[in-house]
């Protein structure tokens, strides 16, 4: 489990080099599971692409029966169980391993739209009990952007009914219209 908040900045960096190193890996897996589950065979990192990858992951996003699967009863993303108002807990494992590699895609679907502005960094604000403190963030947005704790919140939603196949792509477009107002505020 990481502490983000109890970690050194140097602690959160090698955390995020870390977790980074993991990202191909956890993308090709993303592309397999969707390959052999009936998901879009086409994961090009496009914002296009993401409309149809949101359609299929909502068929395999549910909730934790905890009689059948208690917490912890197999390996999960090194980020959790993190306290940031979630509640992953109550996914399933696979939801929780969807969530990691959806938040990771969709990361760099932002990151290729503007490779110029957006990248990886570590949350950082001086207010004490800030809820994204050391995590895997993307910095260029004016604030840190959690893309773990974005894919959270939408999977939470979608569980409780929302059925918008295309939250993933709306998402994509508002976040690059940020991306650039601060860029056009830079310059």
């Amino acid at each position: 489990m990481a502490d983000f908040q109890a970690m050194t900045k140097a602690e959160a960096r090698a955390f995020l080099q870390h977790w980074l190193e993991e990202g191909p890996a956890r993308l090709e897996w993303l592309r397999q599971t969707a390959a052999t589950t009936g998901g879009p065979a086409h994961l090009d990192g496009s914002g296009t692409s993401l409309g149809p990858l949101w359609a299929w992951a909502r068929t395999l996003l549910a909730w934790r029966d905890a009689d059948v699967e208690p917490v912890g009863s197999g390996p999960l993303p090194a980020w959790f169980p993190n306290p940031i108002g979630i509640g992953f807990e109550r996914f399933s494992d696979q939801t929780i391993w969807l969530v990691d590699a959806i938040a990771r895609y969709w990361a760099q679907a932002l990151i290729t739209a503007r490779p110029s502005s957006v990248q990886w960094g570590t949350g950082y604000s001086r207010v004490k009990g800030y809820i994204d403190q050391n995590c895997p963030v993307l910095l260029g947005f004016g604030d840190d952007l959690p893309p773990i704790r974005i894919i959270g919140s939408i999977t939470s939603n979608s569980l409780e009914g929302d059925e918008r196949d295309g939250r993933l792509e709306e998402l994509h477009r508002s976040w690059l219209d940020i991306a650039d107002a601060q860029i056009r505020r830079k310059s």
